[in-house]
């Protein structure tokens, strides 16, 4: 019996959950996200609370990451100093940065949501192109995050995953355009495999990593 087939017969419940709060945000707007049994978290969640989250995340730890998303409030992140402040207080790498990265993307966010209902690869490729702080990684995650199930987070736990089991040589330095389609085609074959999409993959891939589903 392969690793993800193994997951699923043990974790399947947790992850249809989680798949499952994902789409309620995307439908809804809004979700509380229960992250029992994991860690003791609930964290209320909207679009620009999620699109915060994904751009604060990136090169950061997941839980750093929560703790910013379960500090700040809807409103307070067009108040540049509140989000500041709750990126250094969350322990968030590059804060400054992050910081004007989540204010202009809320500044454009009523553009943002009036993109969402193209299919998912055109509105990847116009939050790469449009919102700073988003690359392929991140806009990926923000939509997985609202209910895409057909778009790959490759993150360093994927990547290791991947070349631990021989499905890449190398852990590459920098993932280009080319080179994350390459490896988000490589994930698709094996949630095609196992009777997945990418959004359960991710989740599976990331608990055999970390011991932990979260988001």
């Amino acid at each position: 019996m392969g690793i993800i087939e193994t997951l699923t017969r043990n974790l399947l419940y947790h992850v249809s959950q989680r798949v499952k709060e994902f789409k309620t945000l995307g439908k809804n707007g809004s979700v509380i996200f229960d992250f029992n049994p994991f860690i003791d978290l609930r964290i209320y969640s909207t679009l620009k609370l999620e699109l915060a989250f994904c751009i604060s995340v990136a090169n950061s730890k997941a839980l750093n990451g929560l703790l910013f998303q379960n500090s700040i409030m809807e409103w307070d992140l067009e108040n540049r100093e509140i989000v500041r402040k709750t990126l250094e207080n969350s322990r968030i790498r590059f804060y400054n940065r992050k910081t004007e990265y989540i204010i202009k993307s809320i500044q454009k966010f009523n553009l943002i949501n009036n993109i969402l209902d193209k299919n998912t690869y055109t509105v990847r490729e116009w939050l790469v192109e449009n919102v700073k702080g988003l690359g392929y990684k991140e806009a990926s995650h923000f939509l997985r995050n609202i209910g895409r199930d057909d778009v790959a987070i490759i993150d360093r736990h994927v990547l290791r995953y991947l070349h631990k089991n021989n499905y890449i040589d190398k852990i590459p330095g920098n993932l280009s355009r080319k080179t994350y389609l390459e490896i988000e085609k490589i994930l698709e074959d094996i949630a095609d495999e196992n009777d997945l999409n990418l959004a359960e993959l991710d989740l599976y891939i990331w608990y055999y990593e970390t011991g932990k589903i979260l988001k």
